[in-house]
């Protein structure tokens, strides 16, 4: 038998060399229920389960939504109080900006109360040459104390 023949001989029979399952068998004992003539088994686990945690995951979510509506509600209350604090701070500016205003437009009044005079150039007094000439003075002071 040459090589070839003995490869098809194999193909034809490929059913044979599969490996057998057992056959499935009924467990008497169970429960079923008949419809249309056949045996349908019921269900293993009651709907208690399924309630119980579709109820604990609906009490989880209004909880989450309760948790976030409360920080919402936090935060606009403080937002409300310091846009309130803003309010009495840009008063406070307004009125403090006032009275320089009217410091300012004083200010020279005042100044020609005391004896003061209006100067149109600036003069500059330079202390740093006088400083050690007053040194001098106050060291020969001391000196001649001791």
């Amino acid at each position: 038998m040459s090589a070839l023949a003995r490869k098809a001989a194999d193909f034809e029979n490929w059913e044979a060399k599969l490996p057998t399952r057992p056959n499935l068998a009924l467990i008497a004992g169970g429960k079923f229920n008949q419809v249309a003539g056949l045996r349908v088994p019921l269900h293993g686990s009651s709907p208690v389960a399924f309630v119980t945690i579709c109820g604990a995951f609906l009490i989880m979510a209004l909880a989450a939504v309760l948790v976030l509506n409360t920080a919402v509600v936090n935060r606009s209350y403080e937002m409300a109080r310091l846009q309130n604090k803003v309010q009495v701070v840009n008063q406070d500016v307004q009125s403090k900006q006032e009275q320089l205003r009217r410091a300012q437009a004083s200010l020279p009044a005042q100044a020609h109360e005391l004896g003061m005079v209006a100067v149109d150039t600036l003069q500059i007094v330079d202390v740093s040459k006088y400083a050690a000439e007053i040194a001098n003075q106050m060291l020969g002071d001391v000196g001649a104390r001791g």
